[in-house]
């Protein structure tokens, strides 16, 4: 698959994935291990051919909505004018001796189905490791946060032991709150609904032909508290000065609020920590100098 086909394909499934999936047609996308837009196979020969220097410390990418593993990568082919990074991926391997495997999976698909496939996923991955793994972060962008979110938890209540090995979550413009954007297209699509003109309604049913994946981002619904045993990183972005209109805006997608989960100004744990930064879009947090960092930075520190 050409790197320009598996956008496109990402792109598709995060509209309607769901309907892709209930109708078996082959371009919905499966939860899968993908690299520079190839998917891999989960098996041991596979992985080892794949990565001959495999390092027991795992970094797992998540991409967002309508997105797939290149959101990571050809940063600069998407924003020439960015100050864009090599992909945070390839970074943390030479920064970290570590080695960093991407999850591509189906954005379209309910929150709670995704993060199931993520943590199925996952327990494949340790197992098919070439060695024992040690160590394993989580990176996950806009959707990717919460999918990254729900697989912890979903492991934790199934016992999978890939999760006792995670030590750092990372979760880059997430909307732990709820997209703005997507209430509004639903509270729009129910309103032109009632309007008695072919046009208007016309309208409304394009709207509402979104996927259950978009749906949730109104008001997803947490998995519930965060790991204790996990350090969590909140990172949030705002396009605004002012204070008032810098929460409400955020990064144009996804206000700081929510990106941060409500943890700024308040008593946090102290294995949580947020960080905000100034002038970086949505789609610039998964590939900027300055939050990579920051990520760095958390990932090499101690432990509180």
């Amino acid at each position: 698959m050409s790197q320009a086909w598996a956008r496109a394909v990402g792109a598709i499934n995060g509209a309607v994935g769901d309907y892709l999936a209930r109708t078996n047609n082959p371009l919905a996308t499966t939860a899968t291990l993908a690299r520079a837009g190839r998917r891999l196979s989960v098996e041991r020969s596979a992985l080892a051919a794949e990565y001959p220097s495999a390092s027991p410390t795992i970094v797992v990418l998540l991409h967002g909505l309508m997105g797939s593993e290149l959101d990571f990568s050809g940063a600069r082919a998407l924003d020439a004018s960015a100050d864009a990074p090599d992909d945070y991926g390839a970074m943390l391997e030479r920064d970290l001796q570590a080695s960093a495997v991407y999850v591509r999976y189906n954005s379209g698909l309910r929150l709670a189905e995704s993060s199931r496939a993520a943590s199925s996923l996952l327990s494949s991955l340790i197992d098919a490791w070439p060695v024992a793994p040690e160590r394993i972060i989580l990176i996950g962008h806009s959707m990717g946060a919460l999918v990254a979110r729900g697989a912890c938890h979903h492991a934790r209540e199934q016992g999978a032991p890939w999760v006792d090995r995670v030590t750092n979550a990372i979760y880059l413009g997430g909307p732990h709150q709820g997209a703005p954007l997507e209430r509004a297209v639903a509270w729009a699509s129910r309103w032109l609904a009632v309007v008695p003109e072919p046009t208007t309604r016309l309208i409304a049913d394009v709207a509402s032909v979104r996927s259950e994946g978009i749906r949730d981002l109104g008001q997803p619904e947490l998995p519930g508290p965060l790991d204790p045993a996990i350090r969590h990183l909140f990172v949030a972005s705002t396009l605004a000065k002012a204070p008032l209109v810098s929460d409400l805006l955020g990064d144009v997608l996804v206000p700081v609020p929510s990106a941060l989960d409500g943890a700024r100004g308040a008593v946090r744990a102290p294995h949580v920590e947020v960080k905000l930064f100034d002038g970086i879009s949505h789609l610039g947090l998964a590939h900027s100098q300055a939050v990579y960092d920051t990520l760095k930075n958390f990932l090499t520190e101690a432990s509180p």
